[in-house]
């Protein structure tokens, strides 16, 4: 929580770095979809 809200004060946000975790494994179209509603996958 601290970082969440170092990052909040700086006005970085945190969509940033969602970005650049990639998954080495498939995933289930629920999370694709529950990602896309999210606005952090493309």
């Amino acid at each position: 929580m601290v970082g969440l809200r170092d990052l909040h004060d700086l006005k970085i946000g945190y969509r940033y770095f969602a970005r650049q975790l990639t998954p080495d494994f498939p995933q289930p179209d629920f999370y694709q979809e529950l990602f896309k509603l999210w606005g952090i996958c493309k």
